[in-house]
């Protein structure tokens, strides 16, 4: 029981990470860049990418992995202008990055010939950017943090030697953060002339307030796979995951320079209510086994990105009106590529690459969630200690597209520039089999 509680304790604290927003592709096959997640039953981590593998694996099978996503973000400014044309004020942001640490357990038995089961606690959505409180993007974001922590245990049945089915259940936990400052002086520019504004102090980048909005909520959903055993040598694997829904609950702080407090009806701390679906994906996957040394992985994961048309904000507050940040993202692909050669019954090495796109259309890319094109490129090794445990180390590098921003806030301003994401991730993992 204690170390049950161990591990729930250990996800509650894991912070969100920076990524291409869904780190599901880099779960249990991270060394191949998510290749083979669905056709492979390398690990327990088939809980989650592909249920139906399960009974592929070993009578008892446990995995921990850790990846630590080293980000960065610049941006280089090109003429951004608050709401009466004067440039912004303020650096570049620096490295809006940030790096985090994210783990992942999994665990999976088998009862007989035809019923395994597992258990899968992860983070498979996960972004986080931290800027500067004084950079020219203020007033469009100063931080983003969402994440999820996912439960999700799964059974699988062999319907037959070359088929086999299998089933999980999710409970989400969402966790999210925004904020960005609030430029008073356009504020008081859309409502009062001028005039009276220059009066008390409230011009354009003069009076400077903050809002930090934060909300969690439960959600629940499924996932099913189904794993085939087309030859000797080769494997196929469809999975799909099911959108999850959330309303966000949560409050709504503001601070507020002295001279805006004429505004203070409209701008006093609330609780606030964001509803967030995480969208559902479906996956497949090719594995050929050349040669018992050698084998070569294939997949392709579409996700349906295009239900975040728009985030919602609802206040309790009557002063403060409701809020619509427009989205339109689209639907997305990733494919993926890996490799695996077994060198010996001590070493195995592994290596992929992987293109991702983007689901964020030109006209509504911001520095909040600052999402490009990406190649990733990743190795590693697995070790035998012994006949039981193994463990493994790997590195990817992602590659992202720099995207330029001419991104209006809801205060006028517009913000211009080239946004400059960086992404690596160190992955450790242990493997037991018995």
């Amino acid at each position: 029981m204690k170390k049950a509680g161990f591990v729930l304790l250990f996800f509650l604290f894991a912070p969100p990470c920076f990524a291409d927003f869904a780190l599901y592709m880099y779960m249990g096959d991270s060394l191949r860049s998510g290749a083979g997640k669905n056709s492979t039953a390398n690990n327990a981590a088939v809980t989650f990418t592909n249920p139906g593998a399960l009974v592929d694996l070993p009578t008892h099978s446990t995995m921990i992995e850790g990846q630590y996503f080293d980000s960065r973000m610049g941006f280089h400014d090109t003429g951004s202008t608050d709401v009466i044309g004067n440039p912004l004020t303020g650096g570049d942001g620096g490295n809006g990055g940030e790096s985090q640490f994210v783990p992942g357990f999994y665990l999976a038995n088998k009862l007989n010939d035809r019923w395994s089961y597992g258990l899968a606690l992860n983070v498979p959505f996960g972004l986080s950017v931290n800027w500067p409180d004084d950079w020219k993007g203020r007033y469009q974001v100063t931080k983003t943090g969402i994440e999820t922590i996912n439960i999700n245990p799964a059974v699988a049945y062999r319907i037959n030697p070359q088929v086999s089915v299998g089933f999980g259940i999710s409970a989400q936990y969402a966790n999210a953060e925004l904020a960005n400052a609030i430029d008073f002086g356009a504020v008081c520019f859309s409502q009062l002339d001028p005039t009276t504004c220059s009066g008390l102090g409230m011009t354009p980048q003069a009076a400077d307030g903050k809002v930090t909005v934060k909300g969690n909520d439960w959600g629940y959903g499924y996932n099913f796979g189904f794993y085939i055993t087309a030859s000797a040598k080769t494997r196929v694997g469809v999975s799909y995951r099911s959108k999850i829904d959330y309303k966000l609950e949560g409050t709504a702080d503001f601070t507020i320079p002295t001279q805006a407090t004429v505004f203070n009806p409209a701008f006093t701390d609330t609780h606030v209510s964001v509803p967030l679906t995480l969208p559902e994906m479906v996956s497949a996957g090719l594995t050929h086994a050349f040669t018992p040394q050698f084998l070569l992985s294939a997949d392709a994961t579409w996700t349906r990105w295009s239900r975040l048309q728009s985030f919602e904000f609802t206040f309790e507050n009557p002063a403060q009106p409701a809020l619509s940040i427009e989205r339109n993202w689209k639907d997305a692909w990733r494919y993926a590529l890996g490799a695996e050669y077994v060198k010996n019954s001590k070493w195995t090495y592994q290596g992929g690459i992987a293109f991702t796109q983007s689901a964020i259309p030109n006209e509504t890319l911001d520095p909040a969630i600052p999402i490009s094109d990406a190649w990733s490129f990743s190795g590693g090794f697995i070790y035998a200690v012994s006949t039981t445990m193994h463990i493994g180390a790997g590195f990817t590098h992602l590659e992202f597209a720099n995207r330029s921003t001419n991104h209006t806030s809801p205060y006028g301003d517009t913000l211009r520039g080239e946004l400059r994401p960086k992404l690596d991730i160190y992955s450790l993992q242990a493997k037991w089999v018995y």
